[in-house]
């Protein structure tokens, strides 16, 4: 507790410039400092990878995503995106729906989308294509990872397991660490392990399929499209799930935007949310917060 609150009261000191923090502003993670859009443009050179967060029903957190893309076009960036609800055995749905040849709502159905208001990625995906004509299906196929939350890796067929991206490998010890605490008593103890399987498979076929385009990009010299990868927040904050498996695939480094809401939280709880962790490390390059 103390070390939480001697890194709390460093990061503070930090960020006694900035002054209080507030909602939907932008601040760079190692410092708490302000940052503005163009300051992440100047940070992110052509051809990144820029993993940002987001709580999924948020809607600042989608008008925030489509600020970011809009700035990078602005600043001469060729932008694709990639998306987590996007499940890569439908990358010929997404196709035929962009190229006008699938009205959205037989896209939709086709593809399986869930819950979510698809209207709060509507623009993203259109800014993307109208910029790199490329949007990507990231994801493993829900199928599996709900067979392994269930049954676990051992249990499944040689079928099932050829779906799993080559040389898998589970998140890291933090990563579980975190995933364990977050979901407390949701889940019975003995189908933790499942679970966090079920996780490192999304995270480690989202990073496997980025490596894989951003390969072909290379092949094809076409490596200087930015790509910017729509995730849920749990998977990017600290580095940990998909940032860290891509950059142990490929040792390349992405640009990690966390978001984080404000509502209901004290100054100094939002300042310890933004904070380095004194175990996990820094949250991400840069934190996004909202009022909701």
């Amino acid at each position: 507790m103390k070390m939480i609150g001697l890194f709390l009261l460093l990061f503070m000191g930090l960020n006694s410039q900035a002054g209080t923090f507030e909602p939907e502003q932008l601040y760079f993670g190692k410092s708490g400092e302000r940052a503005s859009l163009v300051d992440l443009a100047l940070y992110t050179p052509k051809g990144s990878t820029i993993i940002i967060g987001e709580y999924h029903d948020n809607v600042s957190h989608h008008d925030h995503q489509i600020a970011l893309i809009n700035v990078l076009i602005d600043s001469g960036h060729k932008v694709a995106l990639g998306m987590e609800f996007l499940q890569t055995p439908f990358q010929n749905q997404v196709n035929e729906y962009l190229l006008g040849q699938l009205k959205e709502q037989d896209f939709l159905a086709q593809i399986g989308w869930g819950m979510n208001n698809f209207g709060l990625y509507r623009e993203q995906i259109k800014l993307a294509y109208d910029s790199s004509k490329t949007v990507l299906a990231i994801n493993a196929p829900s199928s599996l990872t709900s067979r392994v939350s269930k049954v676990g890796i051992d249990a499944l067929s040689d079928e099932e397991k050829s779906l799993l991206p080559p040389d898998f490998k589970l998140g890291n010890d933090k990563y579980y660490q975190r995933f364990k605490d977050a979901m407390g008593e949701h889940v019975p103890a003995e189908k933790i392990m499942n679970y966090f399987q079920a996780q490192s498979i999304w995270d480690d076929t989202m990073a496997w399929n980025i490596a894989s385009w951003r390969q072909n990009q290379v092949q094809q010299k076409t490596d200087k499209v930015t790509l910017v990868i729509i995730i849920g927040d749990f998977h990017v904050r600290y580095f940990g799930g998909t940032p860290d498996r891509l950059t142990q695939r490929t040792g390349m480094t992405p640009v990690v935007i966390s978001q984080m809401n404000m509502q209901d939280l004290t100054d100094d709880e939002v300042s310890f949310e933004i904070a380095s962790d004194p175990e996990s490390g820094q949250r991400a390059d840069f934190v996004w917060t909202s009022k909701e």
